[in-house]
């Protein structure tokens, strides 16, 4: 419900307490309202190895980034700058291989929160994964890749490598 101003003055001048109020208001507006989030691609192909996890090490390509969450020192790494509940959407695709399996994995702080695996295909293949997390400042966010074929596989860059962290909350989940 939105907080109601009483119309204040004295001598013309506006009450501090009213002053104050309207401050704190629209503080936790832009708090709120604030953009967190970024889009992030790539633009070229990535080796991953058979047998073993690869932190995607995307050199991610900045479309948006308007939260500053992502450091192109770190280019695997988007690391969270407020607090809140965050949409997290990652997307790669990978060379044909009718051998193994695939996964995508997205990971908060180290910790596995979505993957996709699907077994091997003649043709290139997508994969696509999606989580909500409470995050705070500081939390990092990384993607990886993982198959068995047997043979080294690349990310294909035609079909855009995605990922996508936006905050959909301010608030963290009870």
């Amino acid at each position: 419900m939105a907080k109601v101003f009483p119309r204040q003055s004295y001598n013309g001048v506006a009450d501090p307490d009213f002053i104050n109020d309207i401050a704190q208001t629209v503080e936790y507006h832009d708090t709120v309202l604030t953009p967190a989030y970024c889009s992030l691609s790539r633009a070229t192909t990535q080796p991953i190895t058979s047998g073993g996890p690869i932190g995607v090490n995307i050199a991610w390509t900045v479309a948006e980034d308007p939260a500053g969450m992502h450091d192109p020192a770190t280019p695997e790494v988007v690391t969270l700058g407020v607090t809140g509940r965050f949409l997290i959407t990652a997307q790669a695709s990978i060379a044909a291989n009718t051998t193994g399996f695939r996964v995508l994995a997205v990971r908060h702080n180290g910790v596995l929160v979505a993957e996709q695996r699907l077994p091997a295909s003649a043709v290139l293949m997508t994969l696509n994964t999606s989580t909500v997390v409470s995050g705070k400042p500081g939390d990092v966010i990384t993607v990886q890749f993982f198959q068995n074929s047997g043979a080294t596989l690349n990310l294909d860059a035609a079909v855009v490598p995605r990922l996508t962290v936006t905050r959909v909350s301010a608030l963290l989940a009870a």
